[in-house]
């Protein structure tokens, strides 16, 4: 991979948002380029840890599984965003699963290179702990809709958050980008209840349900009653 396209990419990642092209340049030493086919698992649970991940393009889910061999979702990555940076300072291994919802290409950020870069180069660490507070403060987040919120809620704003991300806040349909199962999982809870979930927001006028296709009927009035906020 061409080192400028390399940097171009590593500059969109929250976490290397403040580097120069200059410690870019550095970063991009300890870093290669692999494809993911569908379907196919990225790392187990407990693997020796090689390295962290950025999305590209394509998505990873990343779960855990219950003693009863259920998927427990803890997150779907998608492009620019990154997975298992955590271990890379912990000493452990891959702390879930993770597989390929698509076709993927990913960077992968070696371990042995990276911390080697900050042993020689420590003003970069400095630089990335900005970009690793946002991240966790997106994980609190998250774990603050799953523990306080009700399921309609937590589904209230998906579908306002992917209105916004597919085409801004005047979205007035958008498409699933992943399973209902999936999306289930996601949300914290199961099938059936997010199919009567759906039910619930349809019979308030708020939304029409056409398979993945979820036409938004009335966008400030979805906001003022589950975001508190009005267009």
């Amino acid at each position: 991979m061409a080192d400028d396209t390399l940097s171009a990419r590593l500059r969109d990642i929250p976490l290397f948002s403040e580097l120069s092209d200059a410690d870019l340049a550095i970063l991009g030493h300890c870093c290669a380029e692999t494809s993911l086919p569908k379907g196919t698992m990225l790392f187990h649970e407990g693997d020796h840890y090689y390295g962290f991940y950025i999305v590209i393009t394509g998505s990873v889910k990343v779960y855990k599984l219950t003693q009863e061999g259920r998927e427990s979702m803890l997150h779907i990555i998608g492009p620019i965003n990154t997975l298992a940076e955590i271990p890379m300072f912990l000493g452990s291994g891959y702390p879930a699963n993770a597989e390929a919802l698509e076709d993927s290409r990913l960077i992968c950020v070696y371990k042995e290179g990276f911390l080697r870069m900050l042993q020689t180069h420590p003003e970069l660490a400095l630089k990335m702990l900005a970009g690793l507070s946002r991240r966790l403060k997106t994980l609190g987040e998250r774990i603050e809709k799953l523990t306080v919120l009700d399921v309609k809620t937590r589904l209230a704003r998906y579908l306002l958050d992917e209105a916004q991300s597919q085409g801004g806040s005047g979205k007035n349909s958008i498409t699933l980008p992943i399973s209902k199962t999936l999306l289930a999982s996601q949300l914290g809870t199961i099938t059936e209840t997010l199919s009567r979930t759906f039910r619930k927001l349809e019979d308030e006028g708020l939304i029409r349900v056409e398979g993945k296709r979820i036409a938004l009927l009335n966008l400030s009035e979805l906001r003022a009653r589950y975001k508190g906020t009005h267009a």
